[in-house]
């Protein structure tokens, strides 16, 4: 055959000639690509075997199983794998500006993706602490009704990357539906962290993203307990730390929406004077400094809110806001922090 003699004599180096400058001529089906002939279909054929069907962009004819992958998110690129899956794949993320593409869980799992904040100051981890950090993910009704020393074996670990992020796929599903996300110490014995926590109603097959978890340092707990003039950490006996936020207010980053002012941590049983605390902070991301005179939550919508009995938690006011409470049970040694969402009028 022609062509295939002029592949043969240009690849073993023979002296340049004028067959080796004529253009290669592919038969009916192929197509000339980076020197060769390669067969190419168009988006009408039904050659392919079963379960399987053409791909455009790769030429090729691709398992039925992922069809549905085409697009994929930032810092991502569609590939398809060796065995003729379409997978998004990732490139790295350029920037920690961009947001992480979140890939979702096989079938009956779950996949997790959050950020990490310091509960201070509402900035992300640095690498310093994540170095030093894991991410657990556990059954939440489990976990509530563990001791420091009865923990659970958790679902599922997670390291943190350099930007902040935890991006864990097939999670498995908790039997109880409702997970826990615990940020504590990665090396037993160590004291780096108080574990802190967040809760949330998960379902199977489902991706979970814009989420964001915290961490808490005794460094911080101990201004929180020595201004508010207590003599034990709020962790001690368990601790809820809610933050309100009003969705139609105007955002502050990293949040959804305004904090809200004025807010009086409530539960099933009513107000509790003797056991709420506020912070005195005028910034509204930073949690710093309790007062313990103040009644209701200040300019970063976050309160504090120990000898936790097991109730539904919520808020109660300012005028205009609505809401929504959720089941809440103190955790020994643990800082459970809860975000709380109203469209304030």
């Amino acid at each position: 055959m022609k062509t295939l003699s002029l592949l043969v004599a240009c690849s073993f180096g023979m002296a340049m000639s004028a067959a080796c400058t004529e253009p290669l001529e592919c038969g009916k089906g192929t197509i000339e690509k980076d020197g060769q002939c390669v067969t190419t279909f168009n988006p009408n054929y039904t050659g392919c075997g079963p379960g399987t069907h053409y791909d455009t962009p790769s030429g090729t004819c691709v398992s039925d199983e992922l069809a549905n992958v085409g697009k994929c998110g930032n810092n991502t690129e569609r590939t398809i794998g060796p065995d003729g899956i379409p997978v998004c794949v990732g490139t790295g993320i350029e920037s920690c500006d961009d947001k992480p593409f979140c890939s979702p869980p096989d079938s009956g799992k779950l996949s997790i993706c959050a950020r990490v904040l310091n509960i201070k100051d509402s900035k992300v981890v640095s690498e310093d602490h994540a170095q030093k950090m894991e991410v657990l993910f556990y059954d939440a009704l489990d976990f509530a009704n563990s001791t420091p020393s009865t923990r659970p074996a958790p679902l599922a670990r997670a390291s943190i990357n350099k930007c902040g992020y935890v991006l864990a796929k097939n999670v498995p599903l908790p039997a109880t539906k409702f997970l826990a996300i615990g940020t504590e110490d990665s090396s037993s014995g160590a004291d780096d962290f108080i574990t802190t926590g967040v809760t949330l109603a998960v379902t199977a097959g489902t991706t979970y993203e814009d989420l964001r978890a915290y961490y808490t340092t005794p460094d911080t707990e101990q201004a929180w307990t020595q201004s508010a003039g207590r003599s034990e950490p709020f962790s001690k006996a368990g601790a809820f730390l809610p933050i309100f936020i009003n969705t139609k207010g105007t955002p502050a980053s990293p949040y959804p929406g305004a904090l809200v002012q004025g807010v009086k941590i409530s539960n099933t049983f009513g107000i509790n004077a003797q056991n709420d605390f506020y912070f005195s902070d005028t910034n509204p991301t930073e949690r710093t400094t309790v007062n313990p005179a103040l009644e209701a939550t200040g300019a970063n919508g976050s309160g504090l809110y120990t000898n936790v009995d097991p109730a539904d938690y919520g808020g109660s006011g300012p005028s205009g806001c609505t809401w929504t409470s959720s089941l809440l049970k103190p955790v020994e040694g643990v800082i459970v922090v809860r975000e709380y969402r109203a469209e304030c009028n």
